[in-house]
């Protein structure tokens, strides 16, 4: 299967390791053509990756405040417990 392809596959399923994968092994193209729908595909790529690192982005933002708060109550969860 060609590269391109194979981009195309693994934009569509948003598979992030496969997508840095098949950029660390980007060939060169022949035509015009393959190039300007290599370009395509990656911009695509940095759209989904852009996506992915916001949302990861988000997702630690909550888990610090978790933690901030968790932290900020050390004695708490001993005066629950009436073991």
């Amino acid at each position: 299967m060609s590269w391109i392809k194979n981009f195309t596959i693994a934009i569509v399923e948003e598979n992030y390791t496969n997508i840095g994968e098949l950029i660390d092994t980007m060939p060169h193209f022949e035509t015009l053509e393959e190039a300007q729908t290599a370009c395509a595909l990656i911009q695509e790529a940095l759209v989904i990756m852009e996506r992915e690192k916001a949302n990861t982005f988000e997702a630690m933002q909550k888990l610090k405040k978790t933690r901030k708060f968790i932290d900020t109550s050390p004695d708490s969860y001993l005066q629950e417990y009436r073991g």
